[in-house]
């Protein structure tokens, strides 16, 4: 009895791993995202802060703070950026100060700088 409630934990334990891992694979195609407006976006509005690091924001080749983010999965990360988020290494105004950006150009934009990072195939 036992041995069998000793295999069904473990078996509990590496699917969660597992299911933990994968959620920070995010695919580009799933997103639908249109990158050429999200490049443009980003140089017009995000790449101040994000080239400077101001505020805690995340350079382009800081891959492992991307993909820390990325656990969160692309639709969070959308959600902060819209909304305005604080976190442990500082803080990203609401739309990101793009007051002119739509949701849509927003979306582009994470998914332009997911992509660059190297987190997003």
């Amino acid at each position: 009895m036992y041995r069998s409630l000793f295999l069904a934990s473990s078996l509990l334990m590496i699917a969660a791993i597992f299911s933990c891992s994968s959620k920070s694979e995010l695919n580009l195609h799933d997103i639908h995202a249109d990158l050429v407006n999200g490049e443009k976006i980003y140089k017009d509005n995000c790449m101040l802060c994000h080239t400077g690091a101001i505020e805690g924001a995340h350079r382009l080749d800081q891959n492992s703070r991307w993909q820390e983010s990325a656990e969160k999965g692309f639709d969070q990360l959308v959600y902060n950026t819209v909304h305005g988020y604080r976190g442990k290494y500082g803080e990203l105004p609401v739309m990101g100060m793009c007051s002119q950006c739509s949701e849509k150009d927003i979306e582009d934009a994470v998914a332009y700088m997911l992509t660059h990072a190297g987190v997003m195939k």
